[in-house]
């Protein structure tokens, strides 16, 4: 494991209105922010399973990973796509 990479993890909880998915990135190497969170609330839903896959995730934070020039360590699973594509993704931004 690359040690200076961020670190991405996804929770998801139940909250009184639905359901909350919390995406936690630690380790970044940004000073102001060594910790960044976001949350996203599904409001009117609640029995949603976790996410299977990252990919959506992950690729939020891909720009912001390429501005600090990091690695992404993600605390789940992502496609074989998303694997597959995301050096042209880089490539393209």
């Amino acid at each position: 494991m690359n040690r200076d990479a961020m670190d991405l993890t996804v929770t998801q909880e139940r909250i009184p209105d639905g359901t909350r998915r919390l995406l936690e990135l630690k380790n970044v190497r940004d000073p102001k922010n060594p910790s960044v969170s976001a949350f996203f609330d599904m409001i009117g839903e609640h029995d949603v399973d976790p996410p299977r896959l990252l990919d959506g995730f992950a690729f939020g934070v891909v720009g912001y990973a390429m501005l600090l020039a990091q690695d992404i360590h993600v605390r789940g699973a992502l496609s074989l796509e998303m694997l597959r594509n995301v050096n042209e993704y880089q490539e393209a931004w």
